[in-house]
């Protein structure tokens, strides 16, 4: 395997101190799929996989952030309505 240049350098590193793709790819100002394919290139199918995951667990927050955000709020009677 070919040593990695100073961008792969920088999105590797980023990939193992536990950064995602997408905020790899927003902190470098790279585009998602660059990101993503350095990281399948020299990180193998286990960064695949993190990937997945990754993916899912934001998906599964942001369902739940939806759900609260629709939730209906405790009622709060304002100062002088009762």
């Amino acid at each position: 395997m070919a040593a990695l240049n100073v961008t792969e350098q920088l999105v590797m590193d980023l990939w193992d101190d536990g950064m995602g793709a997408d905020e790899i790819a927003r902190h470098l100002r790279l585009r998602r799929a660059r990101v993503r394919r350095i990281v399948r290139y020299f990180g193998g199918a286990d960064a695949a996989r993190r990937e997945r995951t990754a993916m899912t667990l934001t998906s599964a927050k942001l369902a739940t952030a939806i759900q609260q955000a629709r939730a209906p709020q405790d009622f709060q009677p304002q100062p002088g309505s009762m």
